[in-house]
């Protein structure tokens, strides 16, 4: 324990179908029903985008000093007098479900050595299911949601709640909750010291990674086999956020000289959004439901977010072609 710890001193750097009898497909045609009230409940739609506005302001303030994120969260939903566990719940949702948070102000959230923050932490793993998941895939699942910080004791602290929950998903697995939690603290090692390139004069060899996880299983060593399996893992396939993945593709595509280069990176950014859109509207189709509205007031806010740039498109066309079709459109 005190030897990975020590050897961290400096921190980590860092099917769709298309049924439209499914339960979840409600369509609205008439721009003229006069039931608009009913179907699209206005006051609801209102309440809904008060909510969602109160959210990203929650966020902002969030990720600008997370406490104050918090306590906005709280004073909206009118839970600064709720009982403690809904105060949690509300936070761990807020942190899983909240696209706009930064990942990092997450993870030292999450990380500090404060009694709320630490049930929020616990909280949130405790949503999620390593129910007969591997080792590695597990501890990416966890990671998908936040960055993990840089100070050695805020890492601690995630990476023991992680061995607590991994355990009692599956108790037939390989090693205890300690075991597991000093596995994952030293996968963490290995990772920054393989594909961060200022750690490339550390680089951790399979050799090096077993001595350093020999004997954390109550005294004893973990099989060659699952160790080998575990280096090869995050040798091939590290643990990256969503965000810096598209960073680094944008970055390449920035420095990219040549026309087939980047057309490789443009192919493999399309590939990565048409993946994660696909998941995310399957995830979506098993919790909400898809409502067709031809009214035009349901997309008012969309236009006055982005009619200034439609009409900069638009004028461009309008000074460039004379072709009346064009024109028409315009």
């Amino acid at each position: 324990m005190e030897e990975i710890k020590q050897q961290n001193s400096g921190g980590f750097k860092n099917e769709f179908d298309d049924d439209e009898q499914s339960p979840h497909y409600q369509q609205h045609t008439s721009m003229t029903d006069t039931s608009i009230s009913t179907d699209l409940k206005k006051d609801s739609y209102e309440q809904n985008r008060m909510l969602k506005n109160n959210i990203y302001k929650a966020a902002s303030k969030f990720n600008l000093k997370p406490k104050k994120g918090i306590e906005y969260l709280l004073e909206f939903n009118n839970a600064k007098d709720a009982d403690y566990d809904t105060k949690l719940e509300m936070i761990a949702n807020f942190l899983k479900t909240t696209p706009a948070l930064d990942k990092t102000a997450i993870g030292d959230y999450l990380g500090e050595d404060i009694q709320i923050n630490k049930d929020v932490l616990k909280k949130l793993i405790e949503t999620m299911d390593f129910t007969d998941k591997k080792f590695v895939p597990s501890l990416k699942m966890m990671l998908s949601g936040f960055r993990l910080p840089g100070e050695g004791q805020k890492v601690d602290r995630i990476m023991e709640m992680f061995g607590d929950k991994y355990v009692k998903d599956n108790p037939e697995t390989v090693g205890t909750s300690e075991c597991i939690y000093l596995l994952a603290y030293a996968t963490m090692m290995l990772q920054t010291s393989i594909h961060n390139p200022s750690a490339r004069n550390n680089y951790m060899t399979l050799a090096d990674f077993k001595k350093m996880t020999k004997g954390i299983n109550n005294g004893g060593d973990l099989s060659d086999e699952f160790l080998d399996e575990v280096y090869e893992t995050i040798e091939k396939d590290p643990i990256t956020l969503v965000e810096d993945d598209e960073a680094r593709i944008k970055n390449e595509g920035s420095s990219a000289t040549s026309y087939k280069r980047k057309q490789e990176i443009f192919v493999k950014e399309g590939q990565g959004l048409a993946k994660r859109g696909y998941e995310l509207m399957k995830e979506k189709r098993k919790t909400t439901h898809f409502i067709l509205v031809n009214n035009s007031q349901a997309i008012g806010p969309l236009f006055e977010s982005c009619w200034s740039a439609m009409f900069a498109v638009f004028s461009v066309l309008l000074e460039e072609h004379d072709d009346p079709k064009i024109i028409a459109l315009c």
